[in-house]
């Protein structure tokens, strides 16, 4: 910016001095009195085109300053957000791990797992008296008797586990598979697990029973995707 300052001055000196110039042209007298005041000009002109002109520096130092730190800001946002989608992609396509050890499943992911047939049956008995039939029934109905136990459909971790405030349910477990996938075991008598633990396929987890809205023993089952229930028979083993 200081040249800037130094173009001013010296177009305001030229512009002075041309002034000057033309009153040492005309006549003696004129000469005599203008001297002095043109000199006055200039000096008073300098005294303030310095402060002047040393202000606008400064609020144009501040303006860049100011710039940088937004640019310096919107480049955090979209590293941030570069971030934000690695980790969510990193998820999404991360192996199945099983709880309680390092080994994993290879060569599959969330998806794969979960896209035909991946699901233990949560019964020995695959006795279905009612299908998926949404939206009245969101989920298959095993016929089995009281205290028959239930099997995890999957490894995963207990997300809930207690009786149903709603009373349709009973006394149910809510397995959190990861990606997204859950599996819920309904109208249970007994519950063998609860709620932070993590279990593995085919580990017992209750026991089948006749609570809340339920005309007889049996297991409710369902399988839900993203919070929506979806057929269990799609991913169930074949």
């Amino acid at each position: 910016m200081d040249w800037f300052v130094k173009v001013v001055s010296i177009v305001i000196f030229w512009f002075l001095l041309s002034a000057l110039m033309t009153m040492f042209q005309g006549r003696r007298s004129a000469r005599v009195i203008n001297l002095p005041i043109a000199l006055l000009i200039i000096v008073i002109t300098f005294e303030h085109a310095g402060p002047a002109l040393a202000r606008v520096n400064g609020h144009y130092e501040e303006v860049q300053q100011d710039v940088r730190g937004l640019t310096d800001a919107l480049n955090v946002v979209g590293n941030t957000r570069n971030k934000v989608n690695d980790s969510i992609e990193n998820v999404e396509n991360s192996p199945i791990i099983n709880f309680g050890s390092k080994a994993k499943l290879p060569g599959r992911t969330f998806s794969e797992i979960f896209s035909g047939g991946h699901l233990e049956w949560p019964l020995k008995s695959k006795e279905i008296t009612q299908k998926f039939s949404p939206p009245d029934h969101h989920g298959i109905d095993f016929a089995v008797e009281a205290g028959t136990p239930i099997l995890a459909a999957r490894e995963g971790r207990i997300r809930e586990a207690g009786v149903d405030s709603s009373g349709i349910y009973g006394n149910y477990i809510l397995i959190d598979h990861g990606g997204g996938f859950q599996t819920l075991y309904a109208h249970c008598s007994e519950l063998k697990t609860q709620r932070g633990k993590n279990v593995f396929d085919k580990d017992v987890i209750a026991l089948s029973g006749n609570t809340g809205n339920s005309t007889g023993p049996h297991l409710h089952f369902e399988v839900r995707y993203s919070g929506k229930a979806v057929d269990p028979m799609q991913y169930l083993r074949k």
